[in-house]
């Protein structure tokens, strides 16, 4: 048996359907359950409210991810992203809650901002209208169907955009843009004139005083949560 043979086989002792474990030789049934339970306690470590609201469903949704597609990252901590993946669809099919994946995107990306290396910054400079606008490497912008960072239980359905960052402390905080915000900031990477020129082009709102006091503004408290470097 080649390399590829066996790690053929090892997948699925480990990811196939329920076998009979007892057909198993004992060392490869401990090992599948070892390797399932490891999945599982990471995918419900980072989806724990998710997980709490499908109750038994979520495991048997995790088995079915297992045994129809399994893991391909060689990261424990990427495994969820590939379950939320291939779930969301599968729920949108069975009629789920409709804000069910959003719950999920939400943890995600929560866990993500908590986690990530804050490595060391680009010294701070001044905004500038030729520039692209210059985001901490902490902050992440995601868009959803319903306000699922609220606390009402379900969630409306509205369709928003959250800023994810991480306060002075550390904390992983979020922040609900405005349409003209959200059209903006996703265009950080381009001239400050050009991506406020397309956000108002986006969004219909015209580029007046009001307006570009309003992105002003927004700018300014963005500085102020350590979001905007310059």
């Amino acid at each position: 048996m080649d390399d590829a043979e066996l790690e053929s086989a090892i997948r699925d002792a480990c990811f196939g359907g329920d076998p009979d474990l007892g057909a198993l030789p004992p060392r490869i049934a401990i090992y599948r359950r070892l390797v399932r339970n490891t999945l599982l306690g990471v995918a419900e470590k980072l989806l724990p409210r998710t997980r709490e609201h499908m109750g038994e469903a979520f495991e048997r949704d995790f088995a079915s991810f297992l045994a129809e597609r399994g893991p391909t990252t060689h990261y424990l901590r990427d495994v969820p992203h590939e379950l939320v993946a291939w779930a969301a669809p599968r729920w949108a099919r069975e009629g789920r809650e409709p804000w069910l994946a959003d719950l999920a995107r939400h943890e995600l990306a929560t866990f993500a901002v908590a986690t990530t290396p804050h490595l060391p910054e680009p010294a701070a400079a001044d905004v500038a209208l030729d520039k692209p606008l210059l985001l901490s490497s902490l902050v992440r912008i995601e868009r959803f169907a319903h306000a699922i960072h609220e606390d009402a239980a379900p969630p409306p359905a509205r369709a928003l955009t959250l800023l994810y960052y991480r306060d002075a402390e550390h904390a992983v905080r979020t922040l609900e843009l405005s349409p003209l915000a959200a059209a903006v900031l996703v265009r950080a990477d381009r001239p400050l004139k050009d991506a406020i020129a397309a956000a108002c082009e986006e969004t219909r709102i015209p580029m007046n005083d009001a307006t570009l006091a309003s992105i002003a503004h927004l700018l300014a408290d963005l500085g102020e949560r350590g979001v905007l470097l310059g």
